[in-house]
C-alpha cells in the first residue's frame, strides 16, 4: 500500500506492479497479435532490402549515418513518449524500455541509409528526404489506425519537419567526418 508520502520503497514498488502488468499484457494481447507480427516484420525486412542493394564498399559510411539517425529518432521518440506526446500500445518485447525498435533503429535508419546512398548531391537528397519524410508522417496515420501508434498531444503533420530535419543533419555531420577523415589521411 501506498502512502501519501512518496519515498524510494514506493517507487520501486509502484515500478514493480507496473513491470508486472506490462509483462501480463504483452503475453495475453500483444504477443503474436497482427501489429506484433508487423513490428516484427518491419524490424527484420529492411534489413535485408538495404543489404541487397547497399553500396558494400561505402559499407562504413553509411553505417555511420544510419547510426547517427537511429540515435537521433529513438532521443526524439523517447523525448515524445516522455513527456506522453504519443505511445505505443504494441511492443515486441514487453522487456523493452522503449517500444520503438522497428521504427527508429529499423526503418528510419535504413530508408534514408538508402537516400543518403543515391543523393549524392544535396538537392538529391533533400528532395529525397522531403519525399520519404511525407511518406513517414502519412505512414503515423497508417499505425494510428493498425493501434500501433497513438497520439496524445502531437500531431502526425510535426513529424514531417523532424524526420526531415534529422536526416539533412545526419548528412552534414557525415560530411564533416568525411573531411576530417580525408585530412587525416593526408598527414599520414
Amino acid at each position: 500500500m501506498m502512502s501519501n508520502n512518496p519515498n524510494l520503497e514506493n517507487v520501486i514498488e509502484a515500478q514493480f506492479h507496473y513491470l508486472q502488468l506490462k509483462k501480463e499484457l504483452w503475453f495475453q494481447q500483444q504477443l503474436f497479435s497482427y501489429q506484433w507480427w508487423f513490428l516484427l516484420f518491419l524490424s527484420i525486412i529492411p534489413w535485408f532490402i538495404w543489404w541487397k542493394i547497399m553500396d558494400k564498399s561505402r559499407i562504413h559510411e553509411i553505417l555511420s549515418f544510419g547510426m547517427i539517425i537511429a540515435i537521433l529518432s529513438s532521443i526524439m521518440d523517447l523525448i515524445g513518449i516522455t513527456y506522453q506526446s504519443w505511445f505505443y500500445p504494441i511492443k515486441l518485447h514487453w522487456t523493452f524500455s522503449s517500444p520503438t525498435a522497428p521504427f527508429d533503429i529499423s526503418l528510419l535508419p535504413v530508408v534514408f541509409m538508402i537516400c543518403y546512398q543515391y543523393g549524392d548531391k544535396w538537392k538529391s537528397f533533400i528532395i529525397g528526404v522531403l519525399l520519404l519524410s511525407s511518406f513517414f508522417t502519412l505512414g503515423e496515420y497508417i499505425f494510428k489506425f493498425l493501434e500501433i501508434y497513438k497520439e496524445n498531444t502531437w500531431k502526425s503533420f510535426y513529424s514531417l519537419p523532424i524526420y526531415s530535419a534529422n536526416a539533412i543533419f545526419a548528412r552534414w555531420v557525415m560530411l564533416r567526418l568525411l573531411l576530417i577523415q580525408k585530412g587525416m589521411n593526408k598527414r599520414a
